[in-house]
């Protein structure tokens, strides 16, 4: 069986990697304010010049700079995606879609009495 995507719905598709790239972003954006925290506290160890570069980062600070690089890089990924599919869409019109192969029994479709049973 053979289909050709058409469409995509670019509200959809924005809303989806917002939504992705805002979780994996604070996922990172954590592992990182722990890293450099981390680094913070070693360089604080050594003292001297290391302790003066390293002294404003501390937790704080690096879970809201963490969290606002995070929301303007989701914010950027969904409307990049959003601009990619509005693309798609009128590339469609010219080219034509993308053609997928679908293997396996076809699905049947239940009416509502049947699904009850």
């Amino acid at each position: 069986m053979d289909y050709e995507i058409k469409h995509i719905d670019a509200w959809s598709v924005m809303k989806i990697v917002f939504i992705i790239s805002l979780v994996l972003g604070f996922l990172f954006g954590l592992f990182y304010v722990l890293l450099l925290s981390n680094l913070s506290n070693l360089a604080g160890n050594f003292g001297g010049e290391f302790e003066t570069g390293f002294r404003n980062f501390s937790g704080g600070f690096l879970l809201i700079i963490a969290l606002f690089i995070d929301i303007f890089v989701s914010i950027l990924y969904a409307v990049i995606a959003m601009l990619f599919a509005v693309l798609y869409n009128l590339f469609v019109g010219w080219f034509g879609g993308i053609k997928i192969e679908l293997a396996g029994e076809g699905i049947q479709s239940l009416s509502k009495e049947e699904s009850r049973r």
